[in-house]
């Protein structure tokens, strides 16, 4: 492949924010930083995605193969109308999108008004099209969609082995976040302060404690819902080396490799999920709290060979998802390395005044690209994603699964945990607790 090509495909997996940077300054990231914007914000988050995830792979052979063409056919359909009315997806989190429509004059409040209004004509029209949208398999899915307004931090934070993660933080997300909790499936939410600007400038107006959006006649709609947007930046091919810092490892070896990105494939991979919470972390619009915690867990993970496939922080700490087995990284005792790198990260975190809960869990998972031609992104979905998260969530230390307990039990001593009932699981389930003590 030529370079021109190579920098075609990274750019699918790369938020719009991060290429208008190259195109305005190509020069490498030397050190963490943090850009703020005001935006409209639209969160929009597939109702059930996991339970459903649960469901069908325990009801069929070929379920994680039926589970990623389910989520590739819908996450097609609803990208294409974002990024058909202007929106950036800033990032995926698992079954949920984070969309920006961004300021191009932050004092202006009639711009941040108008650019909630298409925000909520977005969220109108993937309502209209995609809820109970029949996927196959006897399978519908719907969607929550949440929208706000407000300041986002957009930070470029790690650096080790000059791997960049992009995390996005800030008002707008917090509150997008929490209408789109309050809504139904099929529901749109807006938060108040939003509520209160559409209102001012006469794009709707409040009945019954409900916000009513002044809707346009269908021509004007589809106007205002089909911006000419194609992404087009023009970037140096200087830029490619910074481009790849963003980009997964498996995405560039297959592009290197003379493939194009498109790839699904089922690996034995062992999930360690990692919360990350102290009272010190009382703003999290502070990027040295940020690069502090990231910058650690980029050095354990990478140390035996790990990949970090997501990290996101809000008012509560971080969450970071990584694994063991994603190519081009696969070892045979990649268990072991999930419980290694989780001893470490444990110690590393302790000493700089974080506490930690890790969740572990290995089996099959899907791995691949997820999206279309404008908007991708390289994920893992599975029942074992699912049940380390799980995990992560009741863990006082480091717990695992059964199958990682029996994989890795004559190297690492464990306490067994009573039964407990999980989200998703028929039965109550036995799991571990890494016994470090001993």
């Amino acid at each position: 492949m030529h370079k021109r090509d190579i920098k075609q495909e990274l750019k699918k997996y790369i938020p719009n924010l991060i290429l208008e940077r190259l195109e305005k300054n190509p020069e490498p990231i030397s050190k963490p930083f943090s850009e703020e914007y005001i935006t409209a914000f639209l969160f929009v988050d597939i109702v059930e995605f996991s339970t459903l995830t649960e469901k069908v792979v325990s009801q069929y052979y070929n379920g994680l193969e039926i589970i990623s063409n389910v989520l590739s056919i819908y996450l097609e359909q609803l990208i294409r109308i974002i990024t058909n009315a202007g929106g950036d997806i800033v990032k995926f989190a698992g079954d949920a999108l984070f969309v920006i429509w961004k300021l191009k004059d932050p004092q202006s409040e009639r711009e941040l008004v108008e650019n909630l209004y298409i925000a909520a004509l977005t969220g109108l029209e993937i309502q209209n099209r995609l809820f109970q949208f029949d996927v196959g398999e006897n399978i519908k899915l719907s969607v929550r969609v949440g929208i706000s307004s407000g300041k986002i931090y957009a930070m470029h934070v790690g650096g080790a082995f000059n791997r960049w993660e992009f995390v996005v933080s800030g008002e707008a997300l917090s509150r997008a976040a929490r209408a789109q909790r309050s809504a139904n499936p099929g529901e749109i939410k807006i938060s108040q302060y939003a509520w209160q600007l559409l209102e001012k400038y006469q794009y709707g107006k409040k009945e019954n404690n409900k916000f009513k959006l002044n809707v346009p006649s269908r021509q004007e709609r589809v106007h205002l819902l089909n911006r000419p947007y194609f992404r087009d930046y023009q970037l140096k091919d200087s830029v490619l080396p910074i481009m790849k810092n963003y980009v997964p490892r498996a995405i560039i070896t297959r592009i290197e490799e003379g493939f194009d990105s498109w790839h699904m494939e089922f690996l034995q991979v062992s999930i360690l999920f990692i919360k990350v919470g102290s009272d010190r972390m009382k703003s999290l619009s502070q990027i040295d709290k940020v690069q502090e915690i990231m910058r650690t867990v980029q050095s354990c993970v990478y140390q035996y060979e790990g990949s970090i496939n997501r990290f996101g922080v809000d008012d509560k700490g971080a969450v970071v998802l990584t694994a063991f087995g994603l190519p081009p990284l696969i070892h045979e005792d990649d268990p072991k390395r999930a419980i290694l790198a989780s001893i470490l990260l444990q110690k590393e975190l302790e000493k700089i005044g974080y506490q930690s809960k890790m969740g572990i869990a290995t089996g099959k998972v899907f791995c691949g690209t997820v999206g279309n031609e404008v908007r991708s992104e390289y994920t893992m979905h599975g029942t074992n994603v699912n049940f380390a998260a799980r995990l992560m969530q009741v863990s006082d230390g480091i717990v695992c699964d059964d199958n990682t307990y029996h994989l890795t039990k004559n190297d690492f001593r464990f306490i067994e945990m009573p039964p407990r009932k999980f989200k998703g699981k028929l039965t109550e389930v036995i799991y571990y607790k890494l016994n470090i003590g001993l």
